[in-house]
């Protein structure tokens, strides 16, 4: 989904007369609430609209990364195998 968004986005951005700094701007108002607080607490600065891009796509991926860890774990940390029994 995020590189679907950075795909558009650098087609509109091309056609416009944006420089740097709005184009980061109008960036950021299409991330999500999720996605822009950890963007905010990352520990560096981040200048260019590319380096925003890249950002994005690193985190979206470790985002989903986490998900389905979580999602494969289980609640308990446990690896959660459809039709095994369960081990503890």
């Amino acid at each position: 989904m995020c590189n679907k968004y950075i795909q558009i986005f650098k087609k509109i951005a091309r056609r416009s007369r944006y420089g740097r700094r709005p184009l980061i701007e109008e960036f950021k108002r299409g991330l999500s609430r999720v996605v822009k607080r950890r963007l905010a607490e990352a520990e560096s600065l981040l200048l260019t609209n590319e380096e925003w891009q890249e950002r994005v796509v690193k985190l979206n991926r470790n985002m989903r990364q986490s998900w389905v860890e979580k999602r494969i774990l289980g609640a308990k940390g446990v690896v959660q195998v459809p039709g095994a029994p369960n081990v503890q």
